[in-house]
Order: structure tokens, then sequence, then C-alpha cells
């Protein structure tokens, strides 16, 4: 009766309560024990004989569910069963039989009149603004008095559902209706012509026909599909159940230890569930990792259980990196890759395109193939029998950013639904609200907002017929503004170290004080900075068992076109919201979140509490409602551009009351210690022997080329080594201006060497920024995290006169700190700047934006 039900927001014309359909809605596997749970519903036969006879029925149900319901849903049980009976069909017997009793229910004078009583109660709902599907009585048989209406509205009728069994036992047509479509073409005009079936059987199949014709993309919620199912006895798709079962996503790394499962499921509008490292989910049991779910509330029966016991999971791409089990087949222009045992991944061996990834715990990935050609590995895995094409028309969400609350709601983040055929697609919100629109373009209906959406959306798919609504199907969908708090981030195995550029005595642990001017409010750029802050939640939300650096730099430049990724990805790593590491056996990235954390320091002499890791919007959200409850003051300090992270500082608050209030620890601010020698750079255990020359460093371009184009200036060489085998990570070597050869698998380290020993100048002090001079190239870890305590603002790129250059922070004592660690000529001073210029001055702004490139003022607009 709801509209957020399988039969959508349609009229409800006619029930079909067959035993299989009455085991799929309660979810049963036994449909004897779904027909059982009717019948003890509806109490014992007198309360079904003094229903049929006067309209009484026990109470005890709230008022807004009509409590008659279940005993007209016993009738159409009846009804439906009828057949089942090889000795009478008549419907007093057959309540007899379905009731185990020998009571004669003869009087049933009651019954059209509680039919016309719901009709009545639907309508009245309606009006009272509850979404409740319209029922409408269908025309019945006057001479059955008592039970016409009843059996008009159980469709399909025990005549029509014998009949089509016969038919199809004659003809052999039934392997040939695989598709609705089948069923158009082939079985429609055969019904239609048939004067043996009932008035509302051809009536159905013509409706049926005429959707078809008119691409309707609802025809597997149409009744007449379901009756050529249940003749067929076929198990029918449920179409929009508000449950949608277990979902699986595999997002795939560039390493097996980089991959990871994610299991969940949607419960209407929540998405509850876990995420595995792939390889710990397969070297334990990849079916106890579903029992585990069991305990946040997911269902562990099912087809994927099933597929997982079997030892073949298939999944079509869904985006890149990102792949989704899928056990209904999908479409041919899809990619597929199969999670399979070894023991079924012999059986696809013999195919020339298939490609084997060994992993844990006896399992193998297949490799990515395309449609065409996984049809024949559908076969040989004994997979639906190889049938790879998408006859599931549903309300599919595609894209998008799912987080275990919801679909992030940011207006560059919404998903989109594809439609098949011509269904109109609208959204509607709980509380009446339009701040959703929808865009038609190619199949698809693309979601927009101007505003951040949060709560729960009804999706509808209506298909109509010479303007009367036919069928239509609702959809549930939640959108949260911000991406949940993870409650705890998954730490790198053992094949995963961290990537140090400096030795620990680079580090101290000292105290930090700044001056309140670098709290102070500076010009903003409320577009780029949201934008900006998308990314981050996006990176946050995917984030907690980390990013394969190939899938974060494609989403960097996805949602932040205009500056090099690679320099947003480096902002993050220096501000703190990214920590990177290498693997062990291979030329792999791994950039992990990093916890929440607080650290004293010192604002102006008094007392301040910075705080530092992965901070979202949720973070950031908890961390200021708990210093305001305290009588504090939170300032939000923006970065050196609208590409740089937010730092948050809390003014009047105890940092071990707020550590002991949100539970996270208080770590010690390190800084650089001022050690001019080279020494505190990190140690490379093995040399370049084992490595082929890749690139060099050319000082008049400024940037690494394939082949030098003078002789380096001053006798200092920069030189990029790469393992063709991948198996290792890449080093840079410099010669030159010492009389030891310098060899660093950083490049920022290595680049910083070769401009000290070459005593140029790699960045520029600009006013209150420390502007790079060089194409390539940043400060160590150790100095930026300096520069970026003393003056409270984040590192990034910034729009300059010559295009994106990346800048730092700057102030006395961190420009002090790097001229002691890499020399006077590091750093070289403006001497013709006038004035000094923030790059969040208006008037800097102003002469820096009219040079933006081409594809920054696409973004921008």
């Amino acid at each position: 009766m709801s509209t957020s039900g399988p039969g959508g927001s349609t009229s409800l014309t006619h029930i079909d309560a067959s035993r299989t359909e009455l085991a799929e809605c309660f979810g049963l596997s036994d449909p004897e024990a779904a027909v059982a749970l009717v019948r003890e519903a509806c109490g014992t036969e007198l309360d079904v004989s003094e229903f049929l006879a006067s309209g009484t029925y026990p109470s005890g149900m709230p008022d807004e569910v009509p409590g008659f319901f279940r005993f007209l849903v016993l009738t159409c049980v009846v009804v439906a069963s009828a057949d089942e009976n090889q000795e009478t069909r008549e419907f007093g017997k057959n309540l007899q039989r379905l009731l185990s009793t020998t009571r004669a229910f003869g009087y049933r004078q009651a019954l059209p009149r509680m039919w016309c009583r719901l009709a009545s109660w639907s309508v009245q709902r309606r009006q009272d603004g509850l979404a409740v599907r319209q029922v409408i009585l269908p025309p019945f048989d006057r001479s059955e008095r008592y039970i016409g209406l009843t059996n008009a509205i159980s469709f399909p009728s025990w005549r029509d559902t014998h009949r089509l069994r016969s038919f199809f036992e004659r003809s052999g047509e039934r392997y040939l209706l695989a598709t609705p479509r089948d069923v158009a073409l082939r079985l429609c005009p055969v019904i239609r012509g048939d004067d043996r079936f009932s008035l509302q059987m051809r009536a159905a199949s013509e409706e049926f026909d005429t959707l078809h014709r008119n691409r309707a993309s609802l025809l597997s919620a149409h009744r007449f599909w379901a009756a050529v199912c249940r003749a067929l006895e076929l198990k029918r798709p449920r179409t929009a159940a508000p449950d949608h079962g277990f979902r699986a996503e595999l997002v795939v790394g560039a390493v097996p230890e980089d991959s990871r499962i994610i299991f969940f499921r949607e419960q209407g509008a929540e998405m509850i569930g876990g995420k595995y490292a792939l390889e710990d989910c397969l070297a334990g049991d990849a079916l106890k990792t579903l029992e585990k779910l069991e305990g946040v509330g997911c269902r562990s029966e099912g087809e994927l259980l099933q597929a997982l016991k079997t030892g073949a999971l298939p999944f079509a791409q869904e985006r890149f990196g990102v792949w989704i089990a899928n056990l209904s087949g999908g479409s041919a222009d899809h990619e597929w890759t199969y999670l399979v045992r070894n023991d079924r991944a012999n059986s696809v061996r013999r195919f020339a395109f298939v490609k084997v990834a060994p992993l844990t715990g006896g399992w193998s990935l297949i490799e990515p193939v395309v449609g065409s050609s996984a049809i024949h590995i559908h076969n040989a895995l004994g997979l639906h029998g190889g049938t790879v094409v998408d006859h599931d028309s549903t309300i599919r969400v595609r894209g998008g950013v799912r987080t275990l609350g919801g679909f992030l709601g940011r207006p560059a983040l919404l998903p989109w639904i594809e439609v098949d055929g011509t269904a109109a697609i609208s959204v509607s919100s709980s509380d009446g609200s339009n701040d959703v629109r929808i865009e038609r373009l190619e199949g698809l209906a693309v979601l927009k907002s101007d505003v951040a959406l949060d709560g729960r959306f009804e999706v509808s798919a209506e298909d109509h017929l010479n303007g009367r609504r036919i069928l239509a199907m609702q959809r549930s969908i939640r959108f949260v503004d911000h991406a949940p708090e993870h409650p705890m981030l998954r730490r790198a195995g053992a094949s995963w170290r961290d990537k140090v550029e400096c030795s620990d005595e680079a580090w101290i642990e000292a105290p930090i004080e700044v001056d309140s001017a670098a709290l102070s409010d500076r010009w903003r750029d409320p577009t780029r900075e949201a934008r900006f802050d998308d990314l981050l939640e996006v990176i946050y939300a995917r984030g907690a068992s980390g990013w394969a650096e190939r899938d974060l730099i494609d989403l960097v430049r996805e949602l932040t076109p205009g500056p090099s990724p690679w320099e947003i990805v480096r902002t993050l790593q220096e501000s703190g919201w990214l920590q990177a590491k290498a693997s062990v056996r291979w030329r792999a990235s791994l950039w992990c979140l990093v916890a929440p954390s607080l650290s004293a320091i010192r604002v102006d002499g008094s007392d301040a509490v910075l705080l530092c890791g992965s901070a979202s919007s949720a973070v950031r959200s908890r961390f200021e409602s708990t210093v305001l409850s305290m009588g504090g003051t939170v300032r939000f300090v923006q970065g050196v551009g609208a590409f740089s992270p937010l730092t948050a500082v809390a003014l009047g608050a105890s940092s071990e009351q707020l550590a002991e209030e949100l539970a996270w620890p208080i770590a010690a601010l390190r800084s650089a210690a001022r050690l001019r020698e080279p020494g505190w750079w990190s140690v490379v255990p093995a040399g370049i022997e084992k490595h082929q020359l890749h690139a060099e460093w050319s000082w008049s371009a400024s940037e690494f080329r394939p082949f030098a184009l003078e002789a380096p200036a001053e006798d200092v060489e920069v030189r990029w080594w790469r393992r063709v085998e991948a198996d290792r990570a890449d080093l840079y070597s410099v010669d030159g201006g010492a009389p030891v050869q310098f060899v660093s698998p950083s490049r920022s380290v290595a680049l910083c060497e070769a401009f000290r020993r070459a005593r140029r100048a790699m960045f520029l002090e600009r006013g209150a920024l420390l502007e790079r001079l060089s194409a390539d190239g940043h400060l160590p870890l150790h100095l930026s995290r300096t520069l970026h305590a003393y003056a409270l603002r984040s590192p990034g790129v910034i729009l300059s006169g010559t295009g994106w250059r990346y800048a730092y922070p700057s102030s006395d004592l961190g420009l002090n700190t790097v001229r002691a660690c890499l020399g006077r000529h590091f750093i070289q001073s403006d001497v013709t700047t006038t004035r000094r210029m923030d790059p969040h001055d208006s008037s800097y702004i102003g002469v820096s934006r009219h040079r933006v490139s081409r594809t920054m003022r696409s973004f921008a607009s």
C-alpha cells in the first residue's frame, strides 16, 4: 500500500498473492512459511468467517493502518492458489483447504463492501497527505455476486495462469521469453487474440504492448510481466524494493595490497556495512567477513554470499578504479573484473585475453575485460548462463559519493539516475522544498542543486500512456551535507613504509609562539574554496583505508582543474592532511588520512590549541562546538591560496580538557632544527646501480627533461633514476658541488640539495609569501611544517603573473630556519617590491585574475 514499496506510486488495481510473490514480499525462501504468516495474521477460522459475513475483525492496529486488509489479502491467496487444487476451484472449498478446517464459509456478503471500504480509505489517506497508493476497483463479473470483485482483483486468476502454462507447454515459447521486450513481441499478440483469457488478462497484455512501443522504462513493474513470470515459474526481480540487499564495492589499487573491498547494505535510505582490505578479507575468509556484518544489522544470506561460496564474484565497473558486484547481468559496454577462487580460475585460463593476478587466501583477480569477452568468462564460470545483458529497469543511482550515512549532498558531487526509455524522473523532499532539479542528458537524469542537500529525498520514475500515469516507482535516497567522521582509520600493513625525507635529528620539539596577526581575516575566494572543500570531503569520505596514488591524482584533477594535481597533493601532505607511504615491493604509493590530534601553542603569550590531522567538515564542526561549549572561540585561518586547507585554532580553551572531551590525543608540535650540514637528509638503503636513467634536470627550464639541453651550471647535476620493472622506488642523484654523490628517493630533498650545492635561489621572498622560482620542487617536510606552524597558514598554489606558483607563508622565525639549514642563497629577497602584497589582498587578486588560464576561467564560472 505504501508508495515506496515494490508497486511504486501507481494506483493499486490488482493484487498478486501467489505463494512465490508472498515469499519474496516477506523476504523468505519458503513460500509455505509466507502463506502461514498471512494465515496467522488473520486469527482463527471464526475470525475469518465473521469478516466474510459481517465485515467485523479483531482490532489492535493503529488507525492509519487498515486492519481488515490482511483478510482481503487472504481471500486473494485463496484465488491465486486455486489452480493447485485439481479437484475443485470453488472458493469455499479452497479456503477450507488453506485454513485446514471443515467450517463452511457460506456467508460472504460483506466481502464486496470491505473492498469498497479499502478504496475509500486510500482516498482519504491520500487527501491527508500520506504516501499511500490509491485503490481503484476493477470491473467484475456480476454473476459472481460476492467473490466476483475478489476474482477480478486477484491478478492473474488461476484460469489465466493455467492457460498460460498450457500455451508454453504446447508452443515451447517459454525459452524465448527472457525479457519484457520478448514478451511484448512474442506473447502479447497471442493473448490479445485468444478469447479464452479473461478480460483483465487481455487488457493487461494490450497495455503492456502499448507501453513497450512507447519505450516505457518500468515494464518489469507491470502486472502482465509479473503474471508471465509466475506462469514461467521465474523469480521476477524486485524493481524498487526498499531493501536492496548487499552491495559489494571493489576498489582496485596499483597493487593488491592497495585494494580494498567494501560490503554494505542499503536499508531504506540508510547504508550500513564495513570496509576491509582485500587481502585481509581473503586471507581470513570472505564468508566470515559477511558474517561480521550481522553485528551491524546486515543480512548475510542471498546471492552475494552464495557467489562467494561458489568461488566466483563478477564486478562491473561503475567509475574509474571502483567496481560493483553485479549478479543480475549488465551491459556489454561495461568492463568486468572477477574475484575467483584459484580452483575456479583454472576454467578461464584457456582464454588468451584473460590475465589472472594471484591474491592471498587461495583467491585470484581476473584483470578487466570488455563486455563482449566477459560473456565467455560468464559462461565458463556458470554465472547466469553467460548472460551479460542489462534487463533491469529499476531506478538506478549512479556516481556520487557514498558514505555510510548516505550520499554526499554537495552540489558538485550529486549522483545521477540511469533511465532506460522515456520515464519521467522527479525528486521530492520530505519538507516539500524544491532544492533539487532534474536535467535530462542522453538517457541520464542528472541531479542539480544550488545548495548542499541534507535529508531524505524520494526519486520517482513514471510512465504515462494517453496522459494517464500507468507505472510508477519510487526510491528513497538520503543525502548528508558532509562526510561522517570515521570512528577509526585503517593502519597500513607491513608491506607499506613511511616516506621519510629527513632523519630524526632534523626535528625538535620546542614551544611554538605566534603573533595574533596570523589570525587576521584575509580576502577569500568562496567559489574556489567551496570546490576545494568538496575535494577534501571526497578524500575523507573514501579514505578510511587509504588512497592509491593514481586514484587520488585523478580525483584531484577532476575536482580542481587548473593547478597541477601533484601540487595539491603536496599541499595536503605538508599541511598534515595526508601521510605518504611507499610499497616495500613495488613502485607504488599509498596516501593515508591522519587521525585528528591537538597541539598546544601560544598566541601573544596566551595558551591556544591547534587542530592537526585530516580535519574534514565533521571533524572541524565537532572541534568548534566543543570549544564553544567550554567558553572558548575558534579561528579558521585561510591558507596561502584558495586550494589550501583551513587551519583551526582554539583560543580560551585548555588542551587537556579538549583532549578529554573529544577523545583525541595531544601531540607535541615538531619543528625543524637549525642544522647546517646536509647529514640530516634521509639515508638511502640502496644505490642507483640497478636503476636506469629516466630524466635529467635542466637548469634553464627549471624542470626535469628526458635529455639535458645544456651543461649544468656550476657542475651540479640532478638525475632521475627509475626501474623498468617497477619493483623499486625511483631515486634521484645529485653530483657536483660536494665531494660525494647524494642519492635520495625524495624529489623535493634532491632538488633542495642541488640548489644548496649550486648556491642558487629556489624561492623568492615577496611580502608575506615565499614563492617558488623553479617549476618543480618543494621544501622538505620538516621545513614546510615549521613555516606552517609559525604562520598558522598552510602552503599551496597561487596565481601569479606567469601562472600557478607554489608558495609558503613567511615569517621571520621560519625564514631564518630555512636559511640556516639551506644557506642564505636559497632564498632571494624581492628588493623591487615597494609594498608587501598578500595573494588574498584584493588588489593582488585584481592584478592576477585577468591572467588566469582558460581552464581556470571555465572552472570559476
